[in-house]
């Protein structure tokens, strides 16, 4: 069984660039049934901006090849294969304007020993062309078949889960309708 070493935290993965159009931010909005003029109304005397969510179909390229963006041995193919999504964690810093260009880069931020595996963490930050930070995603998965060889390391570094207020009632609410063939339509 191969384990897994926490001495790649830090490790850099390669960067990505993107050009923003307006068509992709609107199917976007359009596709996750967000009608929010500030989305799709492009009269707007300040234009539109894409909805928020669009930050993590931007950081997808980087994600979805992994394997193709850390050393071989750095984490277990079989456990890639087996990986549980586990903690999202975006801030926005300003909002994500289509017309402009994103260089996503990002590292290995946590390798944190867990119940059920190990918990590997993330962390992208993108930004526009005059080197503004527009958003940082921390993403993290569960490794469940292969053990950490020593005690993790990068979870201060990791943003703090915001606390429940102790209040059991329901804060908000919503019903969102979702056509079945709405997962065909992005």
């Amino acid at each position: 069984m191969i384990e897994v070493s926490s001495d790649f935290v830090g490790y850099k993965l390669n960067d990505y660039e993107i050009s923003l159009s307006w068509r992709d931010t609107m199917n976007y909005a359009a596709a996750v049934n967000d009608n929010n003029p500030w989305y799709l109304d492009d009269e707007r005397q300040s234009g539109i901006i894409a909805p928020p969510m669009y930050s993590t179909a931007l950081t997808w390229p980087i994600l979805k090849d992994i394997r193709q963006n850390i050393p071989e041995g750095m984490l277990p193919s079989d456990a890639l294969m087996r990986l549980v999504h586990h903690i999202e964690a975006i801030e926005f810093h300003q909002p994500i304007k289509p017309g402009s260009r994103l260089k996503i880069g990002g590292k290995m931020a946590a390798v944190i020993p867990y119940r059920s595996g190990i918990l590997v963490v993330f962390r992208l930050d993108a930004f526009n062309s005059e080197m503004e930070r527009v958003f940082t995603e921390h993403i993290g998965a569960l490794l469940r078949v292969a053990p950490c060889k020593d005690k993790g390391r990068g979870q201060d570094a990791l943003p703090k889960h915001p606390s429940w207020p102790g209040e059991n009632r329901i804060l908000w609410e919503t019903k969102v309708g979702i056509h079945q063939l709405q997962t065909y339509i992005y």
